[in-house]
């Protein structure tokens, strides 16, 4: 598939997405997570596939009708560290599915898609939180907790 073809299909989803679900929710004063959205289009489809940035955030303002997250939290790995996470994933339970043709992509794919996330939570720090993934689960969720509090995302859980 080719890398155009790629991104009209993550961004006929997201139109659709944010539609049918962010939207209504979002009306519905309901707060909306998501696991990937315009910054992941970027980084995969702009810094991996090296289709043109600018042409991406146009279409994708178009698709996502201007809806850009409050807070983005990156979730840091090197991509050597991440695939190694991913193989073992794969290979360890039937009930994870691979996530396709992105995980046989070549190093140099991933550490240029982590370079572009990295450059995207360089230009917009007050929107991103770098977490660093090595550390373990626990000490992650810790630190997303904290960050939404501060944010006034969430209450302190007791």
């Amino acid at each position: 598939m080719s890398g155009e073809t790629e991104l009209f299909l993550v961004l006929a989803a997201r139109a659709a997405h944010v539609r049918e679900m962010i939207e209504p929710n979002l009306t519905a004063g309901k707060v909306v997570l998501c696991d990937r959205y315009s910054d992941a289009t970027v980084a995969y489809q702009g810094y991996g596939r090296g289709l043109p940035i600018a042409e991406i955030l146009a279409a994708d303002r178009l698709a996502s009708g201007g809806r850009r997250p409050d807070w983005t939290v990156l979730l840091d790995l090197p991509a050597e560290a991440g695939l190694t996470r991913v193989q073992a994933r794969n290979s360890g339970s039937v009930l994870h599915k691979r996530e396709g043709r992105i995980d046989d992509e070549s190093i140099a794919f991933h550490e240029r898609v982590r370079s572009g996330y990295l450059e995207l939570a360089r230009a917009e720090p007050e929107r991103f939180t770098r977490v660093d993934a090595v550390q373990n689960a626990e000490v992650i969720a810790a630190q997303i907790e904290r960050e939404a509090i501060e944010r006034g995302l969430i209450e302190a859980i007791k």
